[in-house]
C-alpha cells in the first residue's frame, strides 16, 4: 500500500491580455456594435478601423509620453464605443469615418484626463521599479499599439514631380 499525498491544485494565474488580443477584442466590439450582419462591408473597412479607430488613441498617448494599463485602455475604448452607439442617430453612411471622428474628438476633449491618469500611473510604476531594481520591466502595451499604428500608417505616397522633357543639357 502506498500512501501518496494528494497534489494541491495550482491556482490559475491571471494573465495580462496581450496587445494583439486586446486589438482583436476591440475590433470584435466595433464589428458587433456597428456592422452587425454585413460581412462584406466589415471586411472592406476593418483595416481603416484598426488603424484610425482602435490604434490611433495608443499613438496619441505614446506621443504624449504616457501609458495606461491594457485593461484601462480597453475599458476606455469599449465605453467610448457604447457611447457612440447610444448617441448615433439613424443609420451611418460611412461608419469608419464617423468612428474615427468620434474617437479623435473624444481624445481632443477628454485627453487631458487620460494624460493626467497616465502620468500618475507612470510615476507610480517608476517608483515601484526604483524600489525593485533587479525586477524586469514589463513591456508597455500602449507603446506596442502605437508601434502597430505607425507600421499600419506607413509613409504616404509621394506625388511624382513634373519632370521637364529636357532636364539635361545637350552635349553638343
Amino acid at each position: 500500500m502506498s500512501f501518496e499525498r494528494p497534489k494541491p491544485k495550482k491556482a490559475e494565474r491571471l494573465k495580462q491580455q496581450t496587445p494583439a488580443e486586446m486589438v482583436g477584442s476591440l475590433m470584435g466590439a466595433v464589428r458587433s456594435n456597428f456592422y452587425g450582419e454585413i460581412p462584406e462591408k466589415w471586411f472592406a473597412d476593418q483595416h481603416f478601423i484598426k488603424r484610425n479607430v482602435v490604434l490611433w488613441p495608443a499613438n496619441w498617448l505614446n506621443e504624449k509620453g504616457v501609458t495606461l494599463p491594457p485593461e484601462r485602455y480597453k475599458a476606455i475604448m469599449l465605453a467610448l464605443f457604447v457611447e457612440i452607439k447610444v448617441n448615433a442617430t439613424g443609420p451611418l453612411k460611412y461608419p469608419p469615418g464617423f468612428l474615427m471622428k468620434c474617437v479623435q474628438d473624444h481624445f481632443r476633449i477628454q485627453g487631458e484626463k487620460y494624460y493626467d491618469e497616465g502620468k500618475t500611473i507612470r510615476s507610480k510604476a517608476d517608483l515601484a521599479l526604483l524600489s525593485a531594481i533587479n525586477a524586469p520591466r514589463a513591456a508597455d502595451p500602449v507603446a506596442a499599439l502605437a508601434d502597430a499604428h505607425r507600421i499600419l500608417t506607413g509613409h504616404k505616397r509621394l506625388k511624382k514631380r513634373d519632370i521637364p522633357a529636357r532636364s539635361q543639357m545637350s552635349l553638343l
